[in-house]
């Protein structure tokens, strides 16, 4: 039996809202682009993604209201009595191509290049109007059919005033079998944050939010398994659900049911497996099969030659703490950047992001890295001074191929336990990155790893923590003597490796010597 997915929109009059979308450091201006255009460029980008696989099946259904009914329409096929297709049918079924540019990496790490390429289309966004997301949920057991394939739908719709209670029947899911949901309510301001896979709607309190508590359920653990694979942090007990969503949110969790077509794919290893299997060019539409050859050769190399760059982040992030976890997300973002925009392309990167309950990791390669689908990227472009009255702008492009959430309670003692056999098994020389804030949690990870320096003498370690306090600063520093550093800080500077006479060790700052 084979997993299906569905993907459901709705063609409402909030999802024809332009979306504030952050695209300078500290400011935010208005998108040109509405949410339901957003929604198709990342739907198309999935098909292009899927197009070629073998197994399972996948549906585009749109919905709209029509003379006051709530009508549907199937996108890859001619009727609404089977709107599911085989993946491997979808490279005939493209309707058609848009020329679009994107910006890629410079191959001498300069600023980035403008490159052309044709973007299949299958999915076209059509009429809008007053509808919820209750009502395109009413009759989705016509959608299903008389089949009980496991399901998966994710619901692509926006919060509205349309929105209501309800009259107290009960759950709108209720009754199905082998079925799955994800609503993405779509935000149109990335500054409103997002209400990630909530387990219930106490802390919740518009009215039209709480409504979508009609036809949410809970995940359950195989789904909660492929979401956290793909930056979604959650559990078997949560809903699904994503109020606010960015366009980063609906990125992931399309990637999820991606890998919900693929289910003899998840392992006890899952993350890197998951995380890398499509990794290429995906708004090209590359096929998949192509791009699980080219993992399947990269866990290879890993297995022969072992990861060279482990990141280590710690996400602590308590209330008193915010500011520390920006700054080493910020850190962690430039990191993942530099990489991908460097030449060693084959070199294995395994990235562990720590906490308790909530350790995830991934292992891809640099070459994957610089190929991240454009969806799952942030791009911004940071103004300098230049001198002589001159401003220079940059382009960032940071692959979040694991988006880190902060942690009020890292314990990073079980996820460190098994540091030491994984870099004896990797290569000779091993750059292991540690960035995170000066927590006490730290302090266990200092101890832990110096421990594992013991074990592994060639591991290159390069530390770059952050605080709250802002006045302590060093880059780099020849000695620490007047810098009056904490126990956890001395430790972590005694593991910091030695580079042209100066240690690889920085607090609050950004020094790009750091990175090599």
């Amino acid at each position: 039996m084979t997993n299906r997915l569905l993907i459901l929109l709705a063609h409402s009059t909030e999802m024809g809202e332009a979306v504030l979308r952050s695209t300078f450091v500290g400011r935010v201006s208005l998108d040109i682009k509405t949410r339901i255009e957003h929604a198709a460029t990342t739907v198309n980008s999935l098909l292009g993604r899927l197009s070629g696989k073998l197994d399972g099946g996948v549906g585009v259904v749109s919905y709209c209201d029509t003379d006051g009914n709530c009508e549907y329409t199937s996108h890859l096929s001619e009727s609404l009595e089977n709107v599911f297709v085989q993946v491997d049918a979808l490279s005939d079924l493209v309707k058609d191509t848009e020329t679009r540019y994107k910006q890629v990496p410079s191959p001498t790490g300069g600023l980035a290049e403008e490159v052309e390429f044709e973007f299949p289309i299958w999915y076209q966004v059509g009429e809008l109007g007053d509808v919820s997301g209750s009502d395109g949920l009413e009759n989705l057991d016509s959608l299903l059919g008389s089949g009980n394939e496991p399901t998966l739908v994710i619901h692509i719709h926006a919060t509205g005033t349309v929105e209501s209670l309800g009259n107290g029947d009960g759950n709108l899911l209720d009754g199905f079998s082998n079925l799955s949901v994800i609503n993405l309510c779509m935000a149109t301001s990335d500054v409103v944050p997002s209400i990630v896979m909530p387990t219930d709607f106490a802390s919740i309190h518009a009215i039209e939010n709480r409504a979508v508590g009609n036809y949410s359920l809970a995940v359950g653990e195989h789904l909660a398994a492929l979401l956290c694979s793909n930056g979604i942090n959650c559990g078997g007990e949560s809903l699904g659900l994503i109020l606010n969503a960015k366009l980063i949110d609906l990125a992931k969790v399309c990637k999820a049911g991606e890998s919900f077509l693929e289910p003899v794919a998840i392992t006890d290893e899952g993350d890197s497996d998951e995380g890398d299997s499509d990794e290429g060019d995906s708004d090209e539409g590359d096929s998949d099969e192509d791009d699980s050859d080219e993992d399947d050769s990269d866990e290879d190399d890993s297995d022969e030659d072992g990861i060279g760059i482990l990141i280590l982040f710690d996400p602590s992030g308590a209330d008193n703490e915010a500011l520390a976890f920006k700054k080493s997300k910020a850190s962690l973002g430039m990191l993942l950047e530099k990489l991908a925009r460097s030449d060693n392309s084959n070199v294995v990167v395994e990235l562990r992001i720590l906490g308790e309950g909530n350790d995830k990791a991934l292992t891809t390669t640099i070459a994957s890295l610089a190929s991240t689908p454009d969806e799952q990227c942030e791009e911004y472009t940071e103004e300098l001074a230049a001198g002589g009255g001159r401003i220079m702008s940059i382009p960032h492009r940071i692959p979040w191929v694991i988006s880190p959430i902060a942690i009020a309670d890292v314990d990073p003692t079980e996820a460190l336990g098994g540091i030491g056999e994984s870099l004896m098994a990797s290569a000779s020389s091993v750059q292991c990155y540690v960035i995170g804030s000066d927590s006490d949690a730290s302090a266990i990870t200092a101890k832990r790893l110096i421990e594992v320096k013991n074990e592994c003498p060639d591991v290159n370690f390069r530390i770059w923590l952050h605080s709250e306090d802002a006045v302590q600063h060093c880059e780099m520093p020849a000695s620490v003597d007047q810098l009056s550093l904490t126990e956890c800080q001395n430790d972590f500077y005694a593991l910091a490796a030695i580079d042209d006479g100066l240690p690889a060790f920085v607090i609050n700052g950004r020094s790009p010597k750091l990175i090599h």
